[in-house]
């Protein structure tokens, strides 16, 4: 048992995360909606087709972060987040626990089938997995974007049948999952099977550094630990990250353009630290 870090429900809102955002600059008029919204200045211009409507940029994943491997485990509530309603208590399952479970579809085609097989063996699709051969992890549970949860699949004892072979004298159903498989990648569209190179960067265990995984902090780095109880406080506040990010308009400042996530795929994955105190500011400090 231990006390859970805060985790609140996702918050679609949050533009600068969610949407494809290619246009980042803030709202140019003061009864503009911030760039982030949804229904901002780009997605008015499109109902004109002037520009493609701004699409949700697609399903949502959380880095893989061995608690093992942080200084500051993410996923356990510190001293000044013991009194927040969000930090719960939970029972968490040791490292190394094997968990056991028999699943049953119906009705599923061979590609579908091979679909299911390559959702719990991704290697199997995405050989040798990300780029360097790392290992590819899924996650299963709660506390996903604490780190937790990350785990290996393995199907064993695959049976198949067809309904010849179930209710009627057909001969029982070699299984073949190689098969299966190469049904299933026939049958992806190239717009789909183009990200693959993203989920194989999300999926590996060691895209990004452990330690850095973190909502966006208030303050650097160094103040994560810092002796100070209200600067390690400061640094667990992300307030000023999604406000200095939202693309809001100001009449005296122009510098809160929207700070979108980077592309899963690309090298550097970090972004920018802004602390309160540099709100308003035309420059500010840059930590990832």
């Amino acid at each position: 048992s231990f006390r859970r870090a805060p985790m609140g429900a996702p918050n679609p809102g949050a533009g600068q995360f969610y949407l494809r955002c290619e246009d980042t600059r803030p709202a140019a008029k003061k009864d503009d909606l911030p760039t982030r919204e949804w229904g901002a200045k780009p997605d008015r211009l499109a109902a004109g087709n002037e520009v493609p409507a701004r699409a949700v940029r697609g399903r949502k994943y959380y880095w893989h972060a061995d608690p093992d491997r942080q200084e500051v485990p993410r996923h356990v509530a510190r001293p000044h987040q013991s009194n927040d309603s969000m930090a719960v208590e939970r029972l968490l399952a040791e490292p190394g626990t094997v968990l056991t479970q028999v699943v049953t579809f119906d009705n599923l085609s061979e590609a579908e089938l091979g679909s299911l097989l390559a959702a719990l063996q991704p290697h199997s699709v995405l050989p040798p997995g990300a780029p360097g051969g790392r290992s590819l992890r899924l996650h299963l549970g709660g506390g996903k974007p604490l780190g937790l949860g990350s785990c290996h699949a393995s199907v064993e004892d695959l049976r198949v049948w067809t309904a010849q072979s179930r209710y009627g004298a057909a001969a029982p159903v070699d299984p073949d999952p190689d098969r299966y498989i190469e049904r299933f990648v026939a049958s992806v569209p190239p717009p789909v099977s183009v990200s693959w190179t993203a989920l194989g960067a999300v999926l590996a265990e060691d895209t990004v550094d452990p330690e850095r995984v973190w909502y966006p902090p208030g303050e650097h780095w160094p103040d994560q630990e810092s002796p100070d109880p209200k600067a390690r406080k400061r640094f667990d506040e992300p307030f000023a990250f999604f406000t200095a990010t939202s693309g809001m308009h100001l009449e005296q400042d122009n510098s809160r353009s929207l700070c979108p996530l980077p592309d899963p795929a690309a090298a550097d994955q970090t972004i920018p630290i802004i602390r309160k105190s540099d709100l308003g500011k035309g420059s500010r400090e840059v930590d990832g």
